[in-house]
């Protein structure tokens, strides 16, 4: 389509926006209306969110947390000034998409505003984007791309960190060739990571968002398609005092392929499925259990390379490993142990049927064959009442037991004598909380001292009466 100089101002849309009532959602659907060339918007943005009801479903099933300020920065009559952006939270807890906002300043140079958007380019939510910036030699500020946990894809935005992750995107990478450094990034809004049922639909809200907040914060250089670009009359152009460095035919981009949507940069072809929301979830199970799949293949060849090249030397290692490990998350350990107990005591795998005892596993098992205990029940011997000091350990394991701090493995089996218990409190203490050990260690010995003191008290007094 060619429009001419007189045409220009025919086709230059104006959005009417009424801010503090309709929000940022109502900038982002407008945005995607607007009558403007195919060359110039992505066609999937229409056929997406060709209804409002469309959009609205997708975003209330993303919703978006909003910065601290915003809500009056987009309701104010022109855009807001650096401290406002120097401002922003420069990370939230969780694994999220967000739109962030990057500051970048030059001594003697009018700053800088990148907006940007951060998760949408993964093509799923087991893959890793890994577009981040430099950071600022000054201030120490940077971008960071967050580790796979749970095999999420997301990018962190964190603040005093020194990691360096390429691409650049194209005009911030000119910036820095020119000098300028990273004074400040935050986020203007984030979203949790979508399902991936979700994750076309929301990868297209958030490039609209990016697009509306480039637009809204007058983040977008000078560009022959101007003529053509959208003119929000809440915002005057040029007064925000910045110096954009990003283009403002953003949303010229070209859809990222997914299952059931297929784009090139001028032309895009949805097809439409019965149920494409379940083939989404079903593609994404598959990939992530393919992806486990590797990765267990990939750490056994590993671990045999090294168990090879070094077996002593290698297994030291992973030890010495997964014991700073334990030692530094204690609560995670003690978490998955009481759970693991807890089911293998369920399934009444090892259990003695003499004792009517259930434990946790086959050592434990093993251990309490080989107790008096054990023998005296197979003969039919009863036990004798429980002495002091037995109670005062069945009472201590209790305690640690209701509050959570400490679950011992051998309870079920010790109530039965006091020597057992001694024994099997002594193998455990080295997996004990150091609150309960210095209770339980003190309690004990003061127990031992006082019997100790007794018998020498009597083995004094018989041979003080002998000898008389």
């Amino acid at each position: 389509m060619d429009f001419s100089d007189s045409e220009s101002e025919a086709q230059h849309e104006t959005m009417d926006l009424d801010l503090p009532s309709s929000k940022i959602d109502n900038v982002v659907h407008g945005l995607v209306m607007l009558d403007v060339p195919s060359w110039y918007m992505n066609p999937t943005f229409k056929i997406l969110f060709q209804a409002r009801a469309d959009y609205d479903s997708v975003a209330g099933a993303s919703p978006l947390t909003m910065a601290p300020g915003l809500d009056d920065a987009l309701a104010a009559d022109s855009p807001p000034n650096m401290a406002f952006f120097r401002s922003l939270p420069g990370d939230t807890e969780g694994l999220y998409w967000g739109i962030y906002a990057l500051v970048m300043e030059k001594e003697g140079c009018r700053p800088c505003l990148y907006i940007g958007s951060a998760g949408t380019k993964a093509l799923s939510l087991t893959q890793q984007r890994e577009t981040c910036h430099p950071p600022s030699q000054a201030s120490g500020c940077t971008l960071r791309s967050s580790p796979l946990r749970t095999q999420a894809s997301n990018l962190f935005l964190f603040l005093n960190n020194t990691e360096l992750i390429t691409p650049l995107p194209r005009l911030v990478e000119s910036r820095f060739k020119k000098g300028f450094e990273i004074a400040h990034v935050g986020l203007l809004c984030w979203t949790p990571l979508p399902v991936p049922g979700l994750v076309p639909r929301v990868r297209a809200r958030f490039l609209v968002l990016e697009a509306a907040f480039t637009i809204l914060f007058h983040a977008a250089v000078a560009a022959i398609t101007d003529y053509v670009s959208p003119r929000l009359d809440t915002v005057a152009a040029g007064s925000s005092g910045m110096e954009p460095p990003v283009l403002p035919s953003l949303l010229e981009r070209s859809y990222p392929r997914e299952s059931g949507c297929f784009s090139t940069p001028r032309q895009c072809v949805v097809v439409l499925s019965p149920n494409p929301y379940e083939e989404l979830e079903v593609i994404a199970a598959l990939r992530a259990a393919r992806s486990a799949e590797r990765a267990l293949e990939a750490s056994r060849r590993f671990r045999a390379r090294k168990t090879a090249e070094d077996p002593e030397g290698y297994l030291a290692k992973c030890s010495a490993r997964k014991q700073a490990w334990s030692e530094k998350n204690r609560d995670r350990v003690n978490s998955t142990a009481s759970r693991v107990r807890a089911a293998r005591k369920s399934e009444k795998k090892f259990s003695c049927d003499d004792c009517d005892v259930v434990l946790q596993s086959a050592h434990a098992l093993e251990k309490h064959l080989e107790t008096q205990n054990h023998r005296d029940c197979v003969a039919g011997i009863t036990k004798s009442a429980p002495s002091k000091s037995a109670v005062s350990v069945a009472i201590i394991r209790a305690n640690a037991k209701a509050s959570g701090t400490h679950s011992d493995s051998d309870s079920d089996s010790d109530s039965h004598s006091d020597s057992d218990s001694d024994s099997d409190s002594d193998s455990d203490m080295c997996e004990r909380p150091q609150s309960f050990l210095e209770g339980g260690i003190a309690q004990k010995t003061a127990v031992r001292t006082a019997s100790s003191a007794m018998k020498r008290v009597r083995t004094l007094g018989v041979s003080a009466g002998d000898g008389i």
